[in-house]
């Protein structure tokens, strides 16, 4: 955390003097709270919000986008993985070409297989859900307009997902490429079940196509029942 604030704002204050840091603490047990204060107290532009308990990572996300009060919002990973030096980068290519949205894309990604296929698989199914189109890569690391921020924050569900309330409210959305870079410290936490969670909430949050399955489904059960009834009948 330390390293990661020293990056932010040798990165921002080349862009600006107005800014805010905003870290969310997601009931995380190893010290990084109390970082948080240490860092908050010695920067009077940084802002730490703790949650009471683990609430997930599109809960979080939204819990600090709700704080955030800057006309572009950046959200980012905190390991590092996401380099601060391309905040620029993602708000110039927002903002030259008037788009109300930028997510990194990524050229090469520096995490394991099975992160990969996840991120792959949430990809198909947002294309289905929310009509994405194929070619935007859905990252955690983005720049966001106020306007569109103001719609996100209206969002009063118990399952967030950021992605589909972006799309929920604006098409005008473009990518840029830039780097990936190897975790700075630690593990990872988000495993399969965290996947899964987010998979769920994009598809039963942002669409009926989850319903319309089950109601397919169940009129092919019914089907299926009614005829072997018939039969058992007619056999008997």
């Amino acid at each position: 955390l330390v390293t990661l604030h020293q990056r932010l704002v040798a990165a921002i204050t080349q862009l600006t003097d107005e800014y805010e840091i905003i870290f969310v603490n997601d009931g995380s047990i190893d010290g990084s709270w109390k970082e948080i204060i240490k860092l908050s107290d010695n920067n009077n532009l940084v802002i730490g919000i703790n949650l009471m308990k683990n609430y997930g990572q599109h809960n979080a996300l939204l819990c600090g986008i709700r704080a955030a009060k800057n006309e572009v919002i950046v959200t980012m990973d905190d390991d590092l993985q996401h380099s601060p030096s391309d905040i620029h980068v993602l708000q110039q290519t927002m903002e030259n070409s008037d788009y109300d949205v930028c997510y990194a894309l990524f050229d090469k990604k520096q995490q394991t297989f099975l992160k990969n296929i996840g991120s792959w698989f949430n990809d198909k199914v947002a294309s289905i859900v929310i009509k994405k189109p194929n070619e935007i890569y859905l990252s955690p690391y983005k720049a966001i307009k106020r306007e569109v921020v103001d719609e996100i924050v209206k969002y009063n569900g118990p399952y967030p997902y950021i992605d589909g309330l972006i799309f929920r409210t604006t098409q005008s959305i473009t990518q840029v490429i830039v780097k990936h870079h190897k975790r700075y410290a630690g593990k990872g936490n988000y495993n399969l079940s965290n996947s899964i969670s987010v998979w769920l909430k994009l598809a039963t949050n942002f669409s009926v196509f989850p319903l319309r399955v089950a109601t397919y489904l169940g009129f092919i059960a019914s089907g299926i029942g009614f005829i072997l009834s018939l039969f058992f009948i007619l056999a008997i």
